[in-house]
C-alpha cells in the first residue's frame, strides 16, 4: 500500500483553521494519498529544534501567524517572490531541502480583481506583518502611488515599507482623507474577537472598497460595517482557496489551480 504523504498549517493559537478540511478535500479530489493536518506551536515555544522534530516527516506545510517571516530564517532556499516579500507562506521539501514559496501574492491578486476598481491610486494596510508585506508589493505591482501603513506602533517593522506613508491608529483616525482601498492585514475580527474592528465605523466611510483577508468568520464586523455604507467589500475566503491551489501546484507538480476546483472548495464554506 502507498504511503501516504503529510502536509500541513504551521501557526499558533490555529484550532480555526479551514486549512485541513480545505486541503484534505484537495487530495480527495485529485486521488492523492496525502494528509493535512495543524502543526500548532506556541510562540515561546518556537526554536529550530521543536519545528525540526514538529516537521520530519512531513512533505510540505503552509505558514500562518505569527511566522510567515520568522520561518525564512529555518529555511534552505527561499523564492525570489516570498524573498522580496519578506514572508513565506507555503513550503516544501525538494531534494531534502526546505525551501518556502508566497502563494498569497498571487491569492491576493485573484482577490483583488474581483472588486474591478477603476481607480488605483490610493490604499490603506491595516498591519505590518507577513499579509501586510505580500499586500504592499501587490499594491505597488498593481500600480498604487499612495499607500498608506497603520501599525500599533511605529517602533515596529516599518522600514521595509519605504514607499509608504506610516502611522499609527489614532493619526489614522485623525485623518479625514478619502482612499480607494482599505486591506485589513491584522487578526482583529477573527472568530475569537468576532465583535472586534481595526478601525472606527467613522473611519470606514472614506473608502470606496474594503477588503478583509480574515475568512473566518466569511464576514466580519468589518465587512459588515462596510457592507451597511454601500461600499464594496471582500472576505478573505476566496484568497485563502486560490493560494491553498497554488500551494498544492507545488506540493504535487499537478496544476490544481482550476476554475472547477476553486468552485467545489468555496462551495464547502458558503
Amino acid at each position: 500500500m502507498a504511503m501516504y504523504k503529510k502536509y500541513g498549517l504551521l501557526g499558533a493559537n490555529i484550532a480555526y483553521s479551514f486549512s485541513p478540511d480545505l486541503h484534505n478535500r484537495m487530495f480527495q479530489l485529485a486521488g492523492i494519498k496525502a494528509e493535512y493536518s495543524l502543526i500548532d506551536i506556541p510562540r515561546n515555544q518556537f526554536d529550530l529544534d521543536v519545528l525540526s522534530k514538529a516537521v520530519e516527516s512531513f512533505s510540505g506545510f503552509n505558514v500562518t501567524i505569527p511566522y510567515k517571516e520568522t520561518i525564512i530564517g529555518f529555511l534552505d532556499e527561499v523564492d525570489e517572490m516570498a524573498r522580496k516579500i519578506g514572508a513565506v507562506n507555503t513550503v516544501v521539501l525538494e531534494d531534502g531541502k526546505w525551501k518556502g514559496y508566497n502563494t498569497d501574492y498571487d491569492g491576493f491578486l485573484y482577490l483583488f480583481k474581483q472588486l474591478e476598481m477603476l481607480q488605483k491610486k490610493s490604499a490603506t494596510i491595516l498591519g505590518t506583518g507577513g499579509a501586510a508585506k505580500m499586500v504592499y508589493h501587490a499594491l505597488m505591482d498593481l500600480g498604487f502611488e499612495d499607500i498608506s501603513v497603520v501599525s500599533r506602533s511605529l517602533d515596529s517593522d516599518t522600514e521595509f515599507f519605504k514607499k509608504a506613508r506610516c502611522m499609527d491608529y489614532i493619526a489614522l483616525e485623525n485623518r479625514m482623507q478619502s482612499s480607494n482601498l482599505l486591506v485589513n492585514c491584522t487578526p482583529l475580527g477573527m472568530s475569537s474577537q468576532i465583535d472586534a474592528m481595526p478601525v472606527s465605523k467613522k473611519q470606514l466611510e472614506f473608502y470606496e472598497a474594503v477588503i478583509d483577508l480574515i475568512y473566518n468568520p466569511p464576514e466580519t464586523k468589518l465587512m459588515h460595517e462596510a457592507s451597511r455604507l454601500g461600499i464594496k467589500v471582500l472576505g478573505g475566503l476566496d484568497m485563502l482557496v486560490d493560494q491553498a491551489l497554488e500551494a498544492e501546484s507545488i506540493w504535487t507538480g499537478i496544476e490544481m489551480n482550476t476554475e472547477k476546483n476553486r468552485m467545489i472548495l468555496l462551495g464547502m464554506f458558503r
